[in-house]
């Protein structure tokens, strides 16, 4: 399944509405290139998020998938929200999924504007895709 995402930050760092919201994705690959500084070893599976405006960042999931760690930054529990969407979040960011047209429902932390219909970046023109590529 895939699914799109939006980022942005704490309202209490920096969160300010739909201004600081981010398209994001995460990506899982299969790498026999040794050149990333965010693979130790040829042929590991390289997880990455992509957040817009920033580099890509590792990221692995913990204990049964309830807790996400991206790179080195604080870990983020998982939850499933009662429409079926992930939050994923901790105390500087929040992350949450939404429908492959970009609806977001979530109003919670810096989300709490609302999305009008037509607003400029907020939909998605491509889906966000997991791949794996084995060689």
């Amino acid at each position: 399944t895939q699914l799109n995402w939006y980022f942005n930050y704490h309202p209490l760092v920096g969160g300010q509405g739909w201004s600081t919201v981010r398209r994001c994705h995460f990506t899982s690959s299969v790498n026999n290139n040794n050149n990333n500084n965010n693979v130790q070893e040829n042929n590991q599976l390289l997880k990455l998020l992509h957040v817009e405006g920033y580099p890509p960042l590792p990221w692995e999931l913990l204990e049964n998938g309830t807790i996400l760690r991206v790179s080195d930054f604080p870990n983020h529990p998982i939850v499933r929200l009662g429409d079926g969407e992930w939050l994923i979040y901790n105390d500087f960011v929040t992350l949450v999924s939404c429908d492959q047209f970009g609806t977001l429902n979530y109003r919670g932390r810096a989300f709490q504007l609302g999305r009008e219909p037509g607003q400029p970046g907020l939909s998605f023109t491509t889906t966000a895709t997991t791949t794996t590529t084995a060689t």
